[in-house]
């Protein structure tokens, strides 16, 4: 039972990071510019359409704030982003009763890159 309970565990600390990842991915790479904020806890987005989008890990969850705030991932205790040019480097820290669980991930603006 327990190592059902741990596997389970750990698959749904895979499953949030995979939904943090392809959210941030997916505006990134439609982005047509992000900064991230001094602590690099929180990422905003300027969309190719100008809207802006902030993204950010709060009390469990990491939210999605464009027009109004949208839990998209859960279990996340922490986020790290860095920017480099069009790329970003961003780490998840994920954290449930059975353990830890971190994940990096790296993404281009692809409109950014287009612009240059």
């Amino acid at each position: 039972m327990s190592g059902y309970r741990n596997s389970n565990n750990r698959a749904e600390l895979q499953y949030s990071s995979r939904m943090a990842m392809d959210c941030i991915q997916q505006d990134i790479r439609t982005s047509r510019d992000f900064q991230v904020s001094a602590d690099a806890g929180k990422l905003i987005i300027t969309g190719a359409g100008g809207e802006n989008i902030r993204i950010y890990a709060n009390n469990g969850n990491l939210y999605r704030v464009y027009k109004s705030t949208v839990p998209v991932a859960e279990n996340i205790s922490a986020v790290e982003f860095i920017k480099s040019g069009p790329r970003l480097h961003g780490k998840l820290m994920l954290h449930n009763q059975d353990g830890d669980y971190e994940i990096e991930f790296c993404c281009f603006s692809r409109v950014m890159q287009a612009q240059e």
